[in-house]
């Protein structure tokens, strides 16, 4: 019957975003509530910077799980950015396959993806979200390692590439990659990048008529800091606080918190 509820629930949720190579335990749900403020001031174009300050706020709704090798979440949500105030953001989400576990012997952890996604059109028109297209995918790749006391991993070193398209303009390439630092599963600390470059050949110079990301040559990199904590209710607290380190034909002078709330439980 477990086995059952959960394919069902496979099959309606065919989405994903958690990106590192290791997985939920089998048949745990992971339903999960983020929250995110976005703020930058100013944008770095193709010959010069513009300032533009903007705070943007998102809230997004996700549900995970796996079983054996597969992994799928779906995510669903909403922005509310100084170009069009609260709108429907990107619901988006990836089914993924587990070749490889260093947990149960093998060298690495080696997970393959696929994403898919749509944006309504105001979403691809806004200046603070990073969408290509109504329609779009990727397929990615990640690999990690950890390095183990007993039942427990003390550190664990990963990253991940992905190589997207959309309905319309150019693909992207998007990256990020991770050290992180485990304690004894009550809690754990992060340091990474996060990467982001479309391959487009026009840059921004004005923002009268932009429509969207999907012909412009934007990077963007993240550093990021990154805190999980496991509360004695099961409840999970995940944060984040990241800070522009590059920008080209994107915003620049930003930084990023994140605030997140799971609740893990089996089937």
């Amino acid at each position: 019957m477990r086995v059952w509820l959960f394919f069902l629930i496979l099959v309606s949720y065919l989405y994903a975003e958690d990106v590192a190579p290791w997985f939920p335990k089998d048949l745990e749900i992971r339903p999960t509530i983020d929250d995110t403020v976005y703020v930058y001031k100013k944008v770095r174009g193709k010959d010069r910077s513009f300032s533009k300050k903007a705070i943007n706020h998102s809230f997004s709704l996700s549900l995970a799980s796996a079983y054996d090798a597969w992994a799928a979440e779906f995510r669903a949500g909403i922005a509310r950015t100084k170009q069009h105030g609260w709108i429907g953001d990107a619901f988006s989400g990836m089914l993924r396959y587990q070749w490889l576990s260093d947990t149960v012997g093998d060298a690495v952890s080696f997970v393959t993806g696929l994403r898919l996604g749509y944006a309504p059109r105001l979403a691809t028109r806004d200046f603070s979200l990073f969408h290509h297209g109504k329609v779009f995918g990727g397929v990615h790749i990640s690999v990690g390692k950890e390095w183990a006391y007993r039942s427990f991993w003390l550190h664990r070193l990963w990253g991940m590439v992905e190589y997207g398209v959309a309905s319309r303009g150019a693909p992207w390439v998007s990256s990020e990659c991770f050290f992180e630092k485990n304690g004894w599963d009550e809690y754990n600390l992060g340091l990474g990048f996060r990467f982001l470059y479309g391959l487009g050949s026009h840059g921004i110079s004005s923002f009268s008529h932009f429509k969207g990301y999907g012909g412009i040559q934007h990077q963007t990199i993240d550093a990021i800091f990154r805190f999980w904590r496991k509360c004695d209710c099961d409840v999970e607290v995940d944060l984040e606080f990241g800070v522009r380190v590059h920008a080209r034909n994107a915003p620049d002078d930003a930084f990023m918190f994140r605030f997140a709330l799971a609740y893990p439980f089996g089937l």
